[in-house]
């Protein structure tokens, strides 16, 4: 499907559809300027007609009638054609001008496609961002239930070291008995372990002996089975000498009874007729010697396979009895090394029962969920090897909390990929918004140049028609009113139709492209808001368990292994990777913004502010801040303050300037009034 589209869409493009249609307009456009053309030429044409016939003569009149009327009828043909034609091409011009563009049509249906693609994909990746924030809840869960637990121990051991100080306090005597009584305990393991050692010693040392002994016992068997070799060998020889002794023997008889044979064949073909019974003695004697021959064959084969079966055993009782050799001799210095190694363990491992009794110790106090209930005074004494090691089940947290630290930065860079394509598409968007109304702008600009040009030359037209009517009319003779210029304005209406429908297709695209960075926003912002709750409970993870940790690196110097784990846990180390990563720095200072009581306090007096405020007052407010939002409409607000300003102080100077002006108007109205009365009434002014 995606491969039909792509074919289609390139097709299109190859042809350039907007540009076939500005070509037909263009034509359009200049059939309409010969179609004025030729009404010039058609008056050029009635001038000279009418010139002609004031100056030629009665006689060539008569004869270039004929010649009139041809020129005539084939004017009007060729006029007839014209009509046909451009009729043709208007009609073709219409069908095509009002379809729209399919390349627009194709473009969408490919970032459809492409859209449907990254929605499928998008609801796969919420699937399962959805699948990891359960395991996450379920996570918090557990640790939520972790520290209730914690909580509760470390109340239970506040009150057990309150009671342990006042039992410190009344028996200090006993605890230091016990105390002596514990190291003389441990002095008697100390002994046991080392009678132990001894024994243990003591066994290897017999084990070597009873090895030394078992290759003794070998090598002496080695020889005893050589030297039996050496005697089935001899006696094997001395039966092969004999066997070879025999088939010679019996190659003899072969080659006597061969040659007797070949004696009586020789004799029986000089004699040509013996009687019967020397005939059938001699074949008798002839078949008992074949018969000899045979059985002398099947035992000289007999004794060639006993003579190979024999070298054959030989060999292999040769190699057998070397490997047993090797390996005796590997085994012996295997018990050596591994004799070696256990006094280099036995040496080393002096102080392994109180490694032991500390890892113990460290266990149950890191990972209580792994200790049993039950243990408590033999804790030291169990066997840990049936469970994890302490270095593996810290390792194991920390890789987990890295894991979750390293889903939130992936969904956090994910949707910050989203964002930016949505703002791409936008941009491109306006862009072929402004783009499309450019177009408009200059299809109406065109519109009107032609409209223009249309009722000027209709002007002209109607102007010269009803001049040189009569002279058309007896030139070229009555003609029905053309309908082009009619089509023509259907044409220009429906492709205004046209672009009006096209920009607003293009004010919906935009309006859904701003629903949708609207959406984007917020899921960005809930995002965001999310991240800092799952950076708060990374802290919490880290902060979880770390004077344990300190503990730990106090008890267990000496081992580099657990040292380094540690050490990888600490806050410092923590502090480091948050401050390598920008990202962490962020979310870690809005995450202490929040925190910030006084950043809270100040949230908490503007919320009772606005809660306290009237309805006009919060009105007043949201408008100020829409528009301190925006630039331009600070710019605005300010230009048209400063407008109605200087209109009041225009206003309140001219009404003050009419009424000084009008008050004098009317005393010199009055004074002239009184001068008039006086002159000509002969009144005075107290009359008035």
């Amino acid at each position: 499907m995606e491969s039909v589209v792509a074919s289609v869409y390139n097709s299109w493009r190859d042809v350039a559809f907007g540009d076939l249609q500005k070509t037909l307009e263009s034509v359009a456009c200049e059939l309409t300027s010969n179609h004025e053309k030729n009404d010039i030429s058609r008056t050029n044409l009635v001038n000279q007609t009418k010139e002609f016939r004031k100056s030629a003569s009665e006689d060539v009149r008569k004869y270039c009638s004929t010649v009139i009327k041809c020129y005539q009828s084939e004017f009007d043909a060729l006029q007839k054609r014209c009509r046909y034609a451009e009729e043709a091409y208007l009609s073709m011009y219409k069908q095509l001008i009002d379809l729209p563009d399919p390349l627009f049509a194709l473009g969408e249906l490919q970032s459809l496609q492409k859209r449907a693609e990254k929605a499928i994909e998008f609801e796969f990746e919420s699937r399962k961002y959805k699948e990891s924030c359960d395991e996450l809840k379920i996570k918090v869960q557990e640790l939520k239930n972790y520290e209730r637990e914690n909580k509760r121990l470390q109340k239970r051991l506040d009150e057990l070291t309150v009671s342990l100080e006042t039992q410190i306090q009344l028996n200090s005597s006993k605890i230091v008995d016990e105390y002596q009584r514990k190291l003389d305990f441990k002095e008697q393991e100390f002994a046991i372990f080392k009678v132990e050692a001894e024994e243990k010693l003591g066994s290897f040392e017999s084990k070597n002996i009873a090895i030394s002994k078992a290759l003794e016992m070998a090598q002496s068997e080695l020889f005893r089975l050589k030297t039996e070799a050496n005697a089935t060998e001899t006696g094997r020889s001395s039966e092969l000498e004999l066997l070879m002794d025999d088939l010679e023997k019996s190659n003899a008889k072969l080659a006597s009874a061969e040659a007797e044979l070949a004696k009586l064949r020789e004799d029986h073909a000089d004699i040509p007729k013996l009687p019967i019974a020397d005939i059938s003695r001699l074949q008798c004697r002839i078949e008992e010697l074949e018969f000899e021959l045979s059985s002398c064959s099947q035992q000289k084969s007999s004794l060639l396979d006993q003579l190979e079966s024999l070298k054959s055993l030989k060999s292999s009782n040769e190699k057998n009895l070397e490997n047993c050799i090797q390996e005796l001799q590997t085994t012996i210095c295997q018990t050596k090394a591994s004799l070696e190694v256990a006094n280099i363990k036995i040496d080393n491992q002096s102080d392994y029962e109180e490694v032991k009794r500390e890892l113990s110790l460290l266990r149950s106090i890191e990972f209580p969920e792994n200790v049993q209930p039950n243990e408590s005074d033999n804790l030291i004494q169990d066997d840990i090897s049936n469970r994890a090691p302490l270095e593996v089940l810290i390792l194991k947290k920390n890789k987990s909390l890295e894991n979750q630290l390293a889903e939130a930065n992936t969904l956090r860079e994910k949707l910050q990929i989203e964002l930016t394509q949505v703002q791409s598409n936008e941009v491109e968007a306006n862009q072929r918004i402004k783009e499309q109304t450019e177009l408009i702008k200059l299809l109406e600009s065109d519109l009107y140049r032609l409209q223009t040009n249309l009722d000027e030359s209709l002007k002209l037209n109607d102007s010269r028609n009803r001049l040189e009517g009569h002279h058309l009319a007896e030139v070229i003779g009555d003609q029905k009113p053309s309908q082009y210029n009619q089509s023509l304005l259907n044409i220009v209406q429906n492709q205004r139709d046209r672009f009006r429908t096209r920009a607003e297709e293009l004010e919906q695209n935009e309006i859904n492209l701003r629903q949708q960075l609207i959406s984007l926003q917020r899921e960005v912002e809930s995002v965001r808001a999310d991240n800092v709750k799952l950076y708060e409970k990374i802290r919490f993870l880290h902060s979880y368990g770390s004077p344990v940790i300190q503990n730990r690196q106090n008890n267990l110097s000496n081992q580099h292994s657990s040292s380094s784990v540690t050490t990888s846990l600490s806050p410092s180390s923590c502090q480091n990777h948050e401050s390598n990563d920008a990202t962490i720095i962020k979310y870690s200072h809005v995450y202490e913004a929040q925190l910030n009581p006084f950043n809270q306090f100040s949230r908490y007096e503007k919320q009772r502010v606005y809660k306290k405020l009237q309805p006009y007052e919060k009105l007043m407010l949201h408008l100020g801040r829409f528009v301190s939002s925006d630039r331009r409409l600070r710019l605005g607000v300010f230009l048209y303050a400063i407008f109605l300003h200087l209109f009041i102080f225009i206003a309140l100077y001219k009404a003050a300037h009419f009424q000084h002006s009008a008050l004098e108007t009317e005393a010199n109205c009055h004074s002239r009034f009184e001068k008039h009365m006086q002159e000509v009434h002969n009144q005075g002014g107290g009359n008035l």
